[in-house]
């Protein structure tokens, strides 16, 4: 934040973002479960946050809360006479309940385990930090970040195109476009036509 208040110029840091996302979409739940046997016992319940965080979105309605998640269907079908990679993506809206139930992705999850009188680490005999497993489900931390506050939470959704290049258009405070782009907008044509 920059900042000149009573003649005194400055500047500080206000909150620092990571804008990179690891996970863009609903089925990268087969990049997490990669991750997680990479990283064995270190994968930890924060790589289910930071999975969380980049894929859903929290729509509070009164009412009907919604979780909105994007979904790569691959190509589009209308196109498949020409060789244009067209993807297909879209938005998906899901009643709180329906993101992840029943048999959605469970990951085994491992923390350093505690003394519950003292709170601090228990120790193995070579020293090093005994490893506690947990078993955790992706609706369960979805469901707590939301309780929480800690998910991109919007107030409504409407669907309004826009051109890509130009201004998105103005939905109101805190509303989620669930528009995803036209499938032709990030084609450029090889020979520009005559004016």
């Amino acid at each position: 934040m920059i900042y000149k208040q009573h003649g005194v110029a400055g500047q500080c840091v206000v909150e620092e973002y990571d804008l990179q996302k690891d996970y863009e979409f609903y089925h990268d739940t087969v990049k997490l479960r990669s991750r997680a046997w990479q990283l064995e016992t270190n994968f930890a319940e924060e790589h289910l946050i930071q999975f969380v965080k980049d894929v859903v979105s929290f729509i509070n309605v009164p009412g009907s809360p919604e979780f909105v998640v994007r979904v790569d269907k691959g190509r589009r079908t209308e196109f498949n006479n020409c060789n244009l990679p067209v993807p297909f993506k879209e938005y998906k809206i899901l009643p709180v309940g329906d993101l992840w139930s029943g048999c959605g992705p469970v990951f085994v999850t491992y923390s350093e385990k505690k003394d519950k009188k003292t709170g601090t680490v228990v120790l193995d005999s070579k020293g090093d930090p005994e490893m506690q497993k947990t078993k955790t489900s992706l609706q369960t931390v979805v469901c707590e970040q939301a309780k929480l506050g800690k998910l991109r939470t919007y107030n409504d959704i409407a669907w309004a195109p826009y051109c890509p290049g130009r201004e998105h258009p103005y939905l109101g405070y805190n509303v989620f476009n669930s528009f995803g782009g036209f499938p032709l907008a990030h084609v450029k044509p090889r020979n520009a036509p005559p004016i």
